[in-house]
């Protein structure tokens, strides 16, 4: 069984103000754009369409809750995400 991990952000993170603009134009002219986000709900009827399953889907506020000291946990935000998926 193959997987594969990948991160997200929402698309209400996509849409957000003058420093997500910011970041935008830095990744297109490094060749890696945001192209659309991902609602959390929606992913999984998406890869299934594509031969994969979902193992888990977690936010990074809550991956740092879990892993990170208390200081910077609180830093991160809740709307960008995590999943990792499997084939077949």
């Amino acid at each position: 069984m193959r997987r594969c991990a990948r991160s997200y952000m929402t698309r209400a993170r996509l849409s957000r103000g003058l420093a997500i603009r910011a970041v935008r134009a830095v990744v297109d002219r490094l060749g890696e754009p945001f192209r659309f986000g991902w609602e959390p709900d929606e992913l999984p009827a998406y890869l299934a369409a594509r031969g994969f399953a979902l193992a888990s889907d977690v936010s990074t506020a809550d991956a740092g809750r879990a892993l990170l000291p208390r200081e910077y946990a609180g830093q991160i935000m809740q709307t960008d995400h995590v999943a990792v998926a499997r084939r077949g």
